[in-house]
């Protein structure tokens, strides 16, 4: 599916980000939802890391026992990398969104 939109927002929107998605595990959920979701994240971390001279963007996901956590990382505007995680249990999804400072 993130390949997919990748491919969607390549042709659609002029870039230059560097993305780097690692292999990520199956989730299951609410397929429209869960595009959407990554859609929003996948979109604003090309965007707002565009303005850096090497736009990076990381998609990638952490096998915990009980849950996986999704992530879209991407080094943005200003002095803070933007995280956004997806975590995701049998039991729900929770997006959770994260400023470092660098």
């Amino acid at each position: 599916m993130v390949e997919h939109i990748l491919a969607d927002i390549h042709h659609t929107t002029k870039h230059n980000a560097a993305i780097n998605v690692q292999k990520l595990p199956a989730a299951y959920a609410d397929k429209s939802l869960i595009y959407q979701v990554w859609v929003n994240l996948l979109s604003n971390a090309i965007k707002y890391s565009g303005k850096k001279e090497l736009p990076e963007v990381e998609v990638g996901a952490i096998d915990s026992e009980n849950e996986t956590t999704y992530y879209v990382k991407d080094n943005g505007a200003g002095f803070s990398m933007q995280i956004n995680f997806l975590e995701y249990s049998r039991d729900c999804i929770v997006l959770k969104s994260l400023r470092v400072q660098v």
